[in-house]
């Protein structure tokens, strides 16, 4: 469910005006990926085919951030906007798995530990998936990214939180959380659609957009677990109370088709996590590199961004350009991530 703060409707209401008139045009919609993007898995060596079994490595682009209007179940936060990326990046063309988390932190944060250790790791706030980041590095002899001096607790129990502000900068050397701009230009893979596989959400299909919404679309089902997807194994989610007769919760990665960069379940299974915090687009001009403005602690007046929607949501909320929030220290069982890093020179690549 789309989760909003209490100031929301206050950007709802600036924002909408903003975009009278000015809206940047798109062409029509399609499942090709964009010409201005390169091939991001145009890679010859064993070393690197070993790499991009893990990572896709994303090329610097500019794209169309946000979605139109007139695409169904579009918030007045999806606004349109040109952005360019001026730097390459990996990105794990999964999310972060149980198996992945305990074995660079030692513990399994995750609510369905059922599932197995091929599902992704949930009930992970922002502050622990900055842990992970930073200790991921830390395991392959990269520089963390970023400074966690005044974080304290244990990550992955509910208790580790930062006092101070946390920085880092684009040109680190290790693990990250996307910004969200990377987030959706990987996610879109050079398409301009609702969905990552090309595809628009099929209207008819949700007679209940704006309640419970678990309706099946044929679109979405395609690449998302969606709240209408079930599962079988132990302590899933009952979905009665919801008036529904299946059961729900995360799926192991990588079992629905993956965008045209290789990246899996960017929509559905969990909602992930990225660097910025909650704020209504600026769209004037290009932005190049945004990164969020953020200050001071993450509570609910500078909340943190999650991406992609996740089988606790509506297929209608799975699309490329959602957008929900949470507090930093939030952790539910269907919060996630997945990891980036800065490339500014395919060659120091380990």
């Amino acid at each position: 469910m789309k989760r909003t703060a209490w100031w929301y409707p206050l950007i709802f209401l600036l924002a909408i005006p903003c975009c009278g008139g000015n809206i940047p045009e798109i062409e029509e919609k399609t499942e090709k990926p964009d010409a201005e993007a390169a091939d991001p898995l145009d890679t010859d060596s064993v070393e690197e085919k070993s790499l991009f079994e893990k990572y896709s490595l994303i090329q610097p682009g500019k794209f169309l951030m946000g979605a139109p209007e007139d695409e169904f179940a579009w918030f007045g936060d999806e606004i349109l906007h040109e952005v360019q990326l001026t730097r390459a990046f990996l990105v794990s063309r999964t999310e972060v798995t149980h198996s992945e988390w305990r074995s660079v932190i030692g513990n399994n944060p995750s609510k369905y530990t059922y599932c197995g250790d091929d599902c992704p790791v949930e009930q992970v706030s922002w502050y622990d998936t900055l842990a992970f980041c930073n200790a991921l590095s830390n395991s392959e002899g990269l520089t963390p990214c970023y400074d966690l001096h005044s974080c304290t607790g244990e990550p992955g129990a509910k208790t580790y939180q930062c006092s101070e502000e946390v920085t880092w900068s684009l040109d680190c050397e290790g693990y990250r959380l996307p910004t969200e701009a990377e987030w959706e230009y990987a996610a879109r893979a050079g398409t301009k659609s609702a969905l990552p596989n090309g595809l628009e959400l099929v209207p008819e299909s949700h007679p209940n957009f704006g309640g419970t919404g678990c309706d099946p679309d044929a679109n979405a089902d395609l690449i998302a677990w969606s709240c209408n997807s079930s599962v079988d194994y132990a302590e899933c989610f009952d979905f009665s109370s919801q008036g529904h007769t299946w059961c729900a919760g995360p799926h192991p990665v990588g079992l629905k088709p993956p965008n045209n960069w290789g990246l899996f379940d960017t929509s559905g299974n969990v909602s992930e996590w990225v660097w910025d915090c909650y704020a209504a687009y600026q769209i004037d001009g290009t932005h190049v590199d945004p990164v969020g403005n953020c200050s001071g602690k993450r509570l609910y007046e500078v909340a943190s961004i999650r991406r992609g929607g996740s089988w606790w949501d509506a297929a209608s909320q799975c699309r490329n350009a959602i957008r929900s929030l949470a507090d930093a220290s939030e952790a539910e069982p269907f919060f996630g991530f997945r990891v980036v890093r800065t490339v500014l020179d395919p060659s120091t690549l380990k």
